[in-house]
């Protein structure tokens, strides 16, 4: 699949990540120059028309979660937290209808998929209408953040990754601590439930 997103609502740092995509996938790096990413002649081509910056995009099912620091995407509100099917068509649903207001209250940095769940990192301070510091979990089935995930690091996420053999979340960030224990920019914590694995404590 292909983005057709202008640089100009990318973050520097999103188009960094675009570019080394694009090297990997052995693309042509002048698309980048015109800020577009071209996909295989048989795949379909997608396009965003996004209202703020994009920082970070990974795919759930046949579609996108896109996250940033926007208002809308596509014309339709969206509060820094969006789901799109694979024509870049909002697919979010009724179930999602509280992101236009109620996504995220401030950029959203990282994502990570397992299953229907979704782990979203970054700033915010409240996602889907429930405070949650820095980072949730959230299902993509029905909206609902979930009550038992709550790290609760005390600065921000801008990483994210699973540990699925585990059952277990990486977090990197600012951060000094997660779950009330000093963790030096990076920790893992249980997907489940959110508490901190007490013996992963990576040396500086």
């Amino acid at each position: 699949m292909s983005f057709r997103i202008r640089l100009g609502t990318l973050s520097a740092f999103a188009q960094v990540r675009l570019a080394v995509l694009v090297l990997l996938l052995g693309l042509p790096l002048a698309a980048l120059a015109q800020g577009i990413y071209p996909a295989p002649a048989a795949a379909p081509e997608i396009e965003l028309r996004v209202t703020g910056t994009v920082e970070v995009i990974v795919p759930y099912g046949t579609g996108y979660v896109i996250g940033g620091n926007f208002t809308q995407i596509n014309g339709s509100d969206r509060r820094n937290i969006a789901l799109v099917d694979a024509s870049g068509a909002l697919a979010d649903g009724g179930f999602v209808a509280g992101w236009a207001t109620a996504g995220a209250d401030a950029t959203v940095r990282a994502l990570a998929v397992s299953g229907d769940e979704l782990f979203a990192g970054g700033d915010f301070t409240s996602f889907g209408g429930q405070s949650r510091s820095f980072v949730a979990k959230v299902s993509l089935l029905d909206g609902s953040v979930d009550a038992d995930f709550q790290p609760a690091p005390n600065g921000v996420v801008r990483a994210l990754a699973l540990d699925a053999g585990r059952g277990q979340v990486f977090l990197g960030g600012t951060f000094t601590a997660v779950d009330g224990s000093a963790r030096d920019r990076a920790a893992k914590v249980d997907a489940d439930d959110g508490i901190l694995v007490a013996g992963w404590i990576p040396g500086y």
